[in-house]
């Protein structure tokens, strides 16, 4: 490990400079990342409003339907594959 005798001395402007240099980059990063957060945030209340939309609609049609592999009345808590789901929810949240 080195010792501090083998660093270049900095001026006190020196490290005032790099400490706001690092702290504005550190802003921007706590930006993007509150600004990722969020979007990712709306996609799952997206995918949320999927699950409770076709829950419902499967609960009141009250049917079974072979063509899923799964009675409609499950499909909320099914392993969904379906192309309706991967529309609602891209990449991340699909099953």
């Amino acid at each position: 490990m080195p010792t501090p005798s083998q660093f270049p001395a900095l001026q006190s402007s020196e490290i005032q400079d790099r400490l706001r240099l690092a702290k504005t980059q550190f802003d921007e990063n706590v930006e993007t990342l509150r600004e990722e957060f969020e979007r990712v945030l709306s996609q799952a209340h997206e995918c949320a409003r999927f699950f409770d939309t076709a829950a419902r609609d499967a609960l009141s049609a009250n049917v079974d339907d072979p063509s899923f592999g799964t009675s409609v009345r499950n499909y909320g808590d099914a392993n969904v594959n379906d192309a309706s789901h991967k529309v609602a929810c891209p990449g991340w949240c699909a099953a």
